[in-house]
């Protein structure tokens, strides 16, 4: 596509230098004219810059149809269909025949002979041996008929043929089937020109110009005539290109060692007209720098002269007849140059573009990206709105009246907190949200709506958001994000608890639904019941699209949970952290800690009422710790204990080298099982001695277990 190919300019520019050695030989010595680039001119210039690329570009195309058939009468004829509002196209039609022609046998003799000599008395004899084989070719006739043709409308039958031509062959193969089909008709290649026809007058001069009254027209690149252009030439260029690979790929594959020098019928080394070329002929300020209709015909003719020559080299080198001819070579020529027509006037447009941006960067000193959009908005906004009314950096203080800062909460894009325009709303009843199935809270706080307008390209990625919340050291606050459903109804989706220095980064992720007018022109065409269910279906949207941001600082929410005092905990610091503790991690009721006396008593005995039943709550749970560790204590005893009651394993071969160990007695880890509950007793007496009486309210040992002696093994003999 020439609108999706990337612009080259290092490619255009050298196509601009050989243009510019062959312009010098078409003008007098007296004219030099140099590319756009390099001329001062002004913003009209450029405009007469794209006509005249434009219009040179479609005369050079007129003289490339003259090439293969087309001619003025030809032309007259298409325009006059053209100018009766039918669509005008051209059309390669093709039909390929191949028919049996005959059968030859000859007989082949193999190079190698095998000789034998026979001697006998007789005398001596030679026998020569060799192999003769019978070769069978069958030859076949393939026909080819092909025509350009142009025709109105969709009645191809009243066209005008341009070209017309039948190549033949003789195909020979080794077998009798038929390397071609019988018969097959190709499918046909059809190209729309009516855009041509359109920009061309009753004189068949080429006529385009740019409508630069019409909101779509914003720079001599970016317009609807130009892009009309742009679409006429892609689809020339898929055209020729198709044409051109039917030849190349299918026909000229045909024929077998045909020694043409293909290379010859191509388009390279033809002067191609379309060139961003100005030059300033007349000392007037207003007069144009565009080169005036006669260097173009000039041009043109220059251009026609390489065809012939390039026509005249192909005529050299084709054959008059066969299947790959003087015609093909002029077709594939043509074609060929065709598309560098093409290429060259998206180039040459594209470097118009690409001119005005370079000025503009070079205006400026610096590329304009998004960022640097918005600053100039905020520049501008500063002289457009007084102080009142100006955008403002979403970054907010968490505060109560006459407090120091909690902390801050902003939305940043790329570290730059953003500029909203913010209103606050008057008796408001307050925003309500739930938390759970049972639990609703209704937040009465100042309420602002903020609106932002984001700067971004459409070759730029949206900047991605994000929503900074910061707390000061002993500070805390609660930040929910969500969105806002209705006037007084607020659905949370996230929370967190900021504090003691946090610094939480949230990204916000942002999706763009259609603009109203894009939202009507996609539902037009739906049916009755689909453009109801899309439009309740935005209306949800509409209706969650509204970003909010709730924040609410605890220590006034505990104060009032507690039953105390304003500014009450201001500065018992330790005393928040204490409640922040048991309400968060141990989820303690309320009315365990809250003050139940008097009112009229004052602050400080309230708030000691609170330290003393926090110090109670805090008591509690450490002698719930204490009691939860030694049952685990307990538990791991048990367990250590459970594992003594079975002997350990004897030593590896400690009864060979050493002898036995002396056995446990019966009751082994009886002492050290139970001892701790009463169990336990004295060790048991050595062999031979009379055992103690048992102690009262105990046992007796058990007696010992015979011990068998186990004589030592001999020493081992020495090793040598």
């Amino acid at each position: 596509s020439l609108c999706m190919q990337a612009y080259n300019s290092s490619r255009f520019l050298q196509h601009v230098d050989a243009a510019l050695v062959r312009i010098k030989t078409i003008l007098d010595n007296t004219r030099a004219p140099r590319v756009a680039s390099d001329v001062s001119h002004g913003y009209d210039d450029k405009y007469g810059l794209a006509e005249f690329l434009t219009n040179t570009s479609l005369a050079a195309l007129l003289n490339t149809l003259e090439t293969i058939g087309s001619d003025a009468k030809k032309i007259q004829k298409m325009k006059t269909w053209s100018d009766s509002k039918r669509s005008v196209s051209l059309r390669l039609q093709s039909t390929e025949k191949c028919s049996f022609n005959r059968k030859e046998e000859k007989k082949v003799e193999s190079a190698s002979q095998n000789v034998t000599e026979i001697k006998s008395i007789i005398g001596k004899a030679t026998i020569t041996d060799k192999v003769i084989t019978t070769v069978r070719d069958y030859f076949w006739d393939f026909e080819v008929s092909y025509q350009l043709v142009a025709f109105p409308g969709n009645t191809p039958d009243d066209n005008i043929v341009l070209l017309s031509r039948t190549g033949t062959y003789e195909i020979k193969t080794s077998s009798d089937a038929t390397p071609k089909p019988k018969t097959r008709v190709v499918d046909d290649f059809d190209l729309n020109i009516s855009w041509m026809l359109d920009n061309l007058n009753n004189d068949l001069q080429t006529n385009f110009h740019i409508d630069r009254k019409v909101k779509s027209c914003h720079t001599p690149r970016r317009n609807d005539d130009i892009e009309k252009a742009f679409r006429f030439f892609e689809s020339w260029v898929d055209w020729a290109g198709r044409v051109r690979a039917y030849f190349t790929q299918q026909l000229f594959t045909i024929p077998t060692k045909h020694g043409l020098d293909l290379k010859v019928a191509t388009g390279t080394n033809l002067f191609v007209p379309v060139v961003p070329l100005l030059e300033k002929t007349s000392e007037e300020e207003d007069s144009s720098l565009v080169l005036p209709v006669g260097d173009i015909n000039q041009f043109l003719d220059e251009q026609k002269a390489s065809l012939a020559s390039k026509n005249a080299n192909v005529a050299k080198a084709f054959p008059d007849t066969g299947l790959i001819t003087k015609v093909e070579g002029g077709i594939q020529i043509a074609l060929e140059h065709a598309m560098e027509i093409a290429l060259y006037f998206a180039d040459g447009l594209n470097f118009i573009e690409d001119m005005l941006r370079s000025q503009l960067i070079s205006a400026i000193g610096k590329e304009v990206g998004s960022k640097d959009f918005a600053e100039y908005m905020v520049f501008h906004n500063r002289k457009l709105f007084r102080d009142l009314y100006q955008p403002q950096q979403f970054c907010y203080a968490v505060r109560r009246p006459d407090h120091y800062p909690e902390g801050v909460v902003s939305i940043t894009c790329e570290d730059n907190a953003i500029y909203t325009t913010s209103r606050r709303l008057e008796g408001g009843a307050g925003m309500r949200f739930a938390i759970d199935a049972a639990t609703d809270i209704c937040a009465h706080g100042e309420q602002y709506v903020h609106t932002w307008v984001n700067h971004c390209f459409s070759n730029e990625q949206l900047a991605p958001l994000k929503l900074q919340a910061r707390a000061r050291q002993f500070s805390s606050y609660i930040i929910v994000i969500g969105t806002v459903i209705s006037a007084d109804e607020f659905n949370p989706e996230h929370a967190v608890v900021v504090a003691n220095k946090d610094d939480v980064l949230i990204p916000l992720l942002l999706e763009q639904i259609p603009t109203p007018k894009a939202f009507r022109d996609a539902i037009e065409s739906l049916s009755p019941e689909q453009q109801d269910f899309a439009k309740a279906f935005r209306q949800m949207q509409l209706d969650s699209t509204l970003f909010g941001i709730c924040v609410i600082q605890i220590k006034p929410q505990l104060e009032r949970l507690l039953n105390l005092p304003e500014d009450s905990l201001t500065k018992e610091i330790q005393l928040t952290q204490n409640l922040m503790e048991l309400f968060v991690e141990y989820q303690i009721p309320s009315d365990l800690l809250s003050y139940e006396g008097s009112e009229h008593l004052p602050r400080d005995n309230k708030v000691d009422y609170v330290k003393k039943q926090v110090s109670i709550m805090q008591n509690m749970i450490q002698s719930a710790k204490e009691k939860e560790v030694a049952a685990a204590k307990q538990e791991a005893q048990y367990s250590v204990s459970s594992f003594g009651m079975i002997p350990p394993p004897a030593p590896y071969a400690s009864s060979v080298c050493y002898g036995a160990p002396p056995p446990p007695p019966s009751c082994y880890s009886a002492p050290q099982a139970f001892g701790a509950f009463g169990g336990g007793g004295p060790p048991p007496p050595p062999p031979g001695a009379s055992a103690p009486p048992p102690a009262p309210g105990g046992c007796a040992p058990p007696p010992p277990a015979p011990v068998s002696s186990t004589p030592a093994p001999p020493p081992p003999a020495p090793v040598s």
